[in-house]
């Protein structure tokens, strides 16, 4: 199954990458999930969790704040599914 990738053409129209959102993208309205640090990039990497309101479909976007500035990793939102990871603790 291909996850579906959309194409952020007016970073503008995406508001503030940064904040808590909602966010509009090509006519769409993504809410703030989640979000976690990022690994292995220069700076520091943010990757942001959003839930398209009118199908629930989740996407991931990066940012990363380098030499001062923030910018978006790739201008896409990723669709992303959720996984459980399960972790045993010996007492």
């Amino acid at each position: 199954m291909s996850k579906e990738i959309i194409k952020i053409t007016d970073l503008r129209a995406f508001g503030d990458e940064t904040g808590d959102g909602p966010w509009e993208v090509n006519g769409e309205t993504y809410t703030f999930v989640e979000t976690y640090r990022g690994e292995h990039c220069d700076g520091e990497c943010h990757n942001v969790i959003v839930k398209r309101e009118s199908d629930d479909k989740l996407f991931k976007f990066t940012w990363r704040y380098y030499r001062d500035n923030y910018y978006f990793n790739d201008p896409e939102l990723e669709e992303v599914t959720p996984k459980t990871i399960t972790k045993t603790i010996y007492e």
